[in-house]
């Protein structure tokens, strides 16, 4: 009965320490999870009000009075503001596009702006300073020694020191303020300090070695942190005992110039960005809020362009001729891009998606709309548009066909990643487009609680990864259904139609749609023709026997015409398909002249002929297709057509050949114009009774004639009264003086004066 009683204990004991070990495992996974679910929930800081104030350069007074009413109408929107954190930002981005860089801008003008922008009012607004990065700076590989830079210089300078924070870019700098002034004065230096010493955007010593060349700048490591010294501060300091170390930041003779990874190193900003959505989550600013408005606050006047599974080169072509004539004849300034595609050739789409990229934000804004599937290129399309909408039961990305190859698919998802940096999206986003296997994580930022989606390589390459958190991976391979998108910030909105974006957008009327005319549609299907595999090589066969006719017998004029004309319509029908460029046009034209070379200028038959018929080859081939080397089984099947174009061209060298012998002496209509070969009787003197005809003139060896012309030492003279070309044995013989024949070699004829005496 005991034992029974200590059994049942220890196995209640057992069990209760099992139960309570689970219980522990279960409740710390429960504990993880709610963490995790917490951190990812996790309520953040209202995103405050944003603005964006574009600065052209150089600020003349025009410029200036503009941006200070743009902040006189921003003062009154915030009169209600009471606290510092709810007080909106406003972004002053200096336009240092197309290598402006502020030089030439009015010191009177900037500093008048500047005292506007430290005024005791403007303190219910946050100013920052932005200077960008250089256009495609980005884009440039390591071994690029030259690469752009956007400078800020001049007195420009003065109204970013004016700011509250100060932002510049890695490949951007700042400095050089008083590069255009002959002398600096010390009303100027003043000035500056003045500003410097309100805002203290960057420290007075620094300020002063960008106005002052003589001024040295120092970096001194004290016993109480870092500071910037002069050399006289420097000096002070050292008398003091406490410099541990200096280092020269800008020597003497000088004008200091910070790039932005060094005002980052140096600690002299705070804030690092490389473009404004950057921008906007280090300041708590809705992104949106910094875009670019075309419309100016005015209607948006919208045209639209359908994207589907029909996108071919020759669409691509049309479209951009297309968008770019509406666009400047309708002065629209909203374009809407309507994708429903799957299966949308990717070259195509990429090419596509590099042009609305270029197009200026200023003036026009993308818009896509996806109505069904945006897969592959289409979906490059998509998430590279400045504004992304999508229905409801839509997905972005995800599998399609045909699947791409390795070393395309590497060259698209580079292609792909520079769209995103340029257009300020997110790459991994966009690559995923053209890889849907590619791995996407999804991150927070631990500072601002910013989400943003990257590949482990891109996380792996930010200068402190540390600083970003995994929350978890996306599922990319079935696409990213509309409302997910909406959420993680890659779609705008979810327009249950058409209407619905109208609304967004407070469009009146339907866009004018980019569709091509009945002439469009008229040139595409004759060009199609044209360039079809069964058409093109008689296009060849005909400019080859054509021409081959002209250059045969000289002088007729109607093949040489039709064998331009045949050349034209193949080069043309190729161009309109996508396939031939000025390259392929340039290597057949060199080819040709090559070969003429050879034939009438060049002796023999060397480099030059060979090179020019190669390169003939070559063009044909390459006009014929759209790629250089095959690489799958379908480009491989499309290179045996292209090279039908070559048998095109060598039938119609030899139809030429045949014809030109056998059968236009015959033709009664061309008989008339075309010289015939002489008949081997005809050679005879005794046939034809013309001593000319065997171009021998033994006959006429003694004979004496008159000179017609001058003998300079050759001319005509008259024998036996015929007309002959001579010459005479070295002197000059006047006309109307009678000669005599001393020598007949073949056709040379040698005469002289017959009466020495006279």
């Amino acid at each position: 009965m005991i034992r029974f009683t200590l059994q049942n204990f220890y196995s209640a004991l057992t069990a209760w320490a099992v139960r309570g070990s689970l219980a522990l495992l279960l409740s710390g996974c429960l504990a993880s999870l709610a963490s995790a679910q917490e951190g990812e929930n996790e309520v953040l800081p209202a995103p405050r009000p944003g603005h964006l104030i574009r600065v052209p350069l150089p600020i003349t007074s025009e410029v200036a009075s503009s941006i200070e009413r743009t902040l006189g109408q921003l003062l009154e929107e915030s009169d209600n503001v009471v606290r510092n954190e709810d007080r909106p930002t406003v972004v002053l981005e200096f336009d240092t596009a197309n290598n402006k860089t502020g030089r030439g801008s009015q010191l009177g003008s900037c500093l008048e702006l500047a005292r506007k922008m430290t005024s005791n009012e403007m303190n219910r607004l946050r100013t920052v300073a932005f200077i960008p990065p250089a256009s495609g700076a980005q884009f440039l590989d390591d071994f690029e020694t030259e690469k752009p830079k956007s400078d800020l210089m001049g007195h420009a300078v003065l109204v970013a020191l004016a700011a509250n924070e100060l932002v510049v870019a890695d490949q951007a700098s700042i400095g050089q303020a008083t590069v255009d002034e002959p002398k600096v004065t010390n009303l100027i230096r003043e000035v500056y300090r003045e500003v410097a010493a309100r805002r203290l955007t960057l420290p007075v010593p620094v300020v002063d070695a960008m106005v002052d060349a003589e001024a040295e700048l120092y970096r001194v490591n004290t016993d109480n942190g870092i500071v910037y010294a002069d050399a006289k501060q420097l000096a002070e300091l050292e008398a003091e005992g406490d410099v541990i170390g200096a280092n020269t930041l800008s020597a003497a003779g000088q004008l200091a110039r910070l790039e932005g990874n060094e005002l980052d190193r140096f600690g002299l900003t705070q804030v690092t960005a490389g473009n404004l959505r950057e921008l906007a989550f280090a300041f708590q600013v809705k992104p949106e809020s910094l875009e670019n408005d075309p419309s100016l606050g005015q209607d948006w006047k919208a045209v639209q362009l359908r994207i589907s599974n029909n996108v071919d080169p020759e669409f691509a072509d049309w479209s951009i001729r297309a968008m770019d004539r509406m666009l400047a004849e309708q002065s629209a300034n909203l374009l809407i891009i309507r994708i429903d595609a799957d299966q949308a050739d990717v070259e195509t789409c990429m090419r596509l998606a590099r042009h609305l990229a270029g197009l200026d934000s200023r003036q026009v804004r993308t818009v896509a709309y996806v109505e069904g599937a945006a897969k592959g290129g289409a979906g490059v399309i998509a998430a590279t548009c400045d504004h992304l909408l999508m229905q409801p039961e839509t997905k972005l990305g995800g599998n399609f066909e045909p699947p791409l190859e390795d070393p395309f698919r590497e060259d698209y998802m580079a292609m792909a990643d520079q769209l995103a940096v340029e257009q300020e999206k997110e790459g991994a986003v966009v690559m995923a487009m053209i890889d849907p296997n590619l791995d996407v994580l999804r991150f927070r930022q631990v500072q601002t609680g910013r989400v943003s989606l990257m590949t482990p390589d891109q996380h792996a390459a930010l200068p402190r990864p540390e600083d970003w958190s995994l929350l978890g991976p996306l599922d990319v391979l079935d696409g990213i259904p509309a409302t997910q998108a909406e959420q993680l910030g890659i779609a705008r909105w979810v327009a249950g139609d058409f209407d619905q974006l109208k609304t967004y957008y407070q469009l009146v009327e339907d866009p004018r749609s980019i569709e091509p005319t009945p002439t469009d549609r008229w040139v595409k299907r004759l060009a199609s023709w044209l360039a079809s595999p069964f058409i093109t090589p008689w296009l060849i066969f005909g400019a080859v026997f054509f021409l081959s006719t002209e250059f045969s017998a000289p002088g007729i004029g109607v093949p040489g015409f039709l064998g331009t004309l045949c050349l034209v319509a193949f080069f043309w029908s190729q161009s309109l398909d996508g396939n031939a460029d000025w390259l392929e046009i340039l290597l057949f034209f060199t080819g040709v002249i090559f070969i003429l070379m050879e034939m009438f200028v060049i002796p023999g038959f060397g480099i030059f002929g060979l090179g020019g018929i190669l390169m003939v080859m070559v063009s044909l081939i390459l006009a014929s297709q759209s790629f250089v080397i095959p690489v799958n089984a379908e480009e491989v099947r499309h290179m045996a057509y292209s090279c039908l174009t070559l048998l095109g061209a060598c039938a119609g060298l030899g139809v030429a050949l045949f014809v030109l012998q056998k059968v236009l002496p015959h033709a009664p209509l061309l008989r008339q114009i075309i010289l015939k070969p002489p008949r081997k009787d005809a050679l005879s003197i005794e046939a034809q009774g013309d001593p000319e005809a065997v171009v021998n003139w033994q006959h006429l060896a003694g004979r004496t004639g008159e000179t017609v012309t001058k003998l300079f030492p050759a001319g005509k003279a008259k024998i036996d009264g015929r007309l002959y070309d001579v010459i005479s044995d070295g002197q000059l013989i006047d006309s109307g003086v009678k000669i005599r024949v001393i020598e007949v070699m073949g056709n040379r004829i040698q005469v002289e004066v017959a009466d020495q005496d006279a």
